[in-house]
């Protein structure tokens, strides 16, 4: 569960993909979205996720960029990947 605390997290509520489990229905963030969160939040073990992210393939690069330009992360990207 989360709570839709700001733009960010309303944007990945909204396009949340409807999903079951076990017999429940769910909504499930996009991982870029959720790497969009973890980098806005900031907490030592969210880095460490986003380092062990960064780079797979499962990520999609042009869909992270987006998300990370609508809510001005660019930077902070650039700063944890030491992008110049």
């Amino acid at each position: 569960m989360i709570a839709a605390y700001n733009d960010l997290v309303v944007e990945a509520l909204d396009r949340a993909v409807p999903r079951t489990f076990e017999g429940v229905p769910v909504r499930v963030l996009s991982l870029e979205h959720l790497m969009a969160i973890m980098l806005q939040t900031n907490r030592p073990k969210d880095r460490e996720r986003l380092a062990m992210l960064s780079g797979n393939e499962a990520v999609d690069m042009e869909r992270l960029n987006d998300v990370l330009s609508r809510h001005q992360l660019v930077d902070a990207w650039k700063r944890l990947n030491r992008i110049p």
